[in-house]
């Protein structure tokens, strides 16, 4: 598979051969050989090039690495480096060949094998572990993503889209069908700077909460699964949801709504109401014999 990007300058197409050197390439700005070696960052800038030198120059051709090893090194140092190369080489495309491989994440496997409700209980205890761990590094303000929403995708359950509303996971899809649609409620995500509510992480950080929907435009909804209503992080967000709801007037709800039947969701797919991330689709295709 080939990944490809253009160059910032003169838009040319490059391709790379893996996913991490496409990434480092757009992190980096990098612009194509021969615009890197143009204007002020060719080793000749600023310098007067005569006519026969540029025609000498453009006939030279580059020497092979075994050739300078060889004069270098001898022949048998020149065959060991080869050997060495040729390994790291080797090395270097399994490592791409194993990330850029298909795999199953940790919370996918606990999904197919404990279910929806105890996946997320073990992914949340997961991640408090590792917010202990890494206290004070990178968390709360020093965090790149401190007080923006969550970016689509992110989350422990199956995420996707339904008529244009983003659900993140399928008690949210339960809420937004059974519950919002059929009584007809007025409603928005609260998944905006707008709703941002702050509030002191227990490792002593300072982070802001985004609840899932306002209703109503006075109801503040949080959907979680009852076994994670008494969690400690839970309890804490709700303590500074219920604290900025009294000073706007509002009220703040934990809920878990009925879920969904197997029936009931393969009647939204194949209805075309529902449409899944790319990654939960070929799940879902092959959990329920989909095409």
């Amino acid at each position: 598979m080939e990944f490809t990007r253009e160059c910032p300058k003169c838009n040319k197409i490059l391709t790379y051969s893996n996913k991490a050197d496409l990434k480092r390439a757009n992190k980096l700005s990098n612009n194509c050989k021969s615009c890197s070696k143009s204007g002020i960052n060719h080793p000749l800038f600023g310098k007067k090039i005569s006519e026969k030198t540029k025609q000498a120059m453009s006939k030279v051709k580059r020497r092979p690495i075994y050739d300078i090893w060889v004069d270098t090194y001898g022949i048998e140092g020149a065959k060991k480096r080869k050997i060495l190369t040729n390994k790291k080489q080797s090395l270097a495309a399994l490592k791409r060949k194993n990330h850029l491989r298909d795999e199953k994440t940790l919370y996918e496997i606990w999904t197919d094998k404990y279910g929806v409700d105890e996946a997320d209980r073990r992914e949340f205890i997961r991640r408090e572990k590792l917010s202990i761990a890494f206290k004070g590094k990178r968390t709360g303000k020093n965090h790149p993503n401190y007080g923006k929403p969550p970016a689509y995708g992110a989350g422990n359950g199956w995420s996707g889209w339904y008529k244009n509303c983003f659900f993140r996971s399928l008690l949210e899809l339960s809420y937004l069908v059974n519950v919002l649609e059929q009584e007809n409620l007025l409603w928005q995500t609260a998944e905006t700077k707008e709703f941002a509510i702050p509030y002191v992480h227990y490792d002593g950080t300072n982070k802001k909460y985004f609840p899932d929907f306002l209703v109503n435009g006075n109801q503040l909804i949080e959907i979680k699964p009852k076994t994670l209503h008494t969690s400690p992080l839970v309890l804490l967000k709700k303590e500074a949801a219920e604290k900025y709801c009294l000073e706007k007037g509002w009220i703040y709800k934990l809920l878990e709504p009925e879920k969904l039947t197997n029936e009931e969701i393969i009647a939204l797919y194949d209805n075309k109401e529902i449409k899944l991330l790319p990654r939960y689709e070929e799940k879902f295709k092959l959990k329920y014999n989909r095409k």
